[in-house]
């Protein structure tokens, strides 16, 4: 009762909140449970175009990158819904289409260079039947080959939802830079295959798990 009265003032007073360039695309609530060091948030909080909207922690993951002999950690992967109700972990991309909000955010464990995380996507796009010629693809990912350098200790968050008929695809890098991807019915999804989706790649499997465990 404790735990939910503390949410409910943190959404109070994030409504109340003045709204400017500087504010976080994503509001996570306090929490216990870490992995290597990242706080993983039982809920966080999304203001879509001025209201704000509930979300709900599915699970969180380590991603990891096997280089040469060597299990390199690379980022903790944290999934988030707005109807935790609805969400099928056994048909996660599917499930997407139940939810208002949908957000995924990358806390880095180390330093990583744009060009291995827009090789990476690009390959899982491929795995996944998602055309990187597609106008609103091909603008998420040169969004990425903007960013020179994932940090270590820095976040990547992206929020999808829906605008009218229209896809909406939010995002955020560590120094609070925002962009914004508006795109036909289905964009979402096919950006959250990226981490739901098919994948060959161990250590993304082996995080797909511990999310949807």
């Amino acid at each position: 009762m404790l735990k939910m009265a503390c949410f409910f003032l943190f959404t109070f007073v994030l409504t109340f909140l003045p709204s400017n360039g500087f504010a976080s695309l994503l509001h996570p609530s306090p929490g216990e449970q870490k992995i290597l060091g990242v706080t993983i948030a039982p809920a966080a909080v999304f203001e879509q175009d001025g209201k704000p909207i509930s979300l709900t922690s599915v699970g969180a993951g380590l991603r990891t990158k096997h280089i040469v002999f060597v299990d390199v950690n690379v980022y903790v992967g944290h999934l988030f819904v707005s109807d935790a109700a609805t969400f099928k972990k056994d048909q996660p991309l599917d499930s997407l289409a139940q939810q208002k909000v949908v957000a995924f955010q990358l806390s880095f464990l180390r330093d990583v260079e744009s060009s291995k995380i827009r090789e990476a996507l690009e390959e899982s796009f491929r795995i996944n039947e998602v055309p990187l010629d597609e106008k609103s693809v091909a603008a998420f990912v040169d969004q990425v080959k903007k960013m020179p350098v994932f940090r270590k200790n820095q976040s990547f968050t992206l929020v999808g939802f829906q605008r009218g008929d229209k896809d909406v695809l939010q995002t955020e890098d560590a120094q609070g830079g925002k962009n914004e991807i508006v795109a036909e019915k289905g964009f979402v999804r096919k950006i959250f295959s990226l981490w739901l989706g098919k994948t060959t790649e161990a250590g993304a499997l082996s995080m797909q798990k511990e999310i949807l465990k």
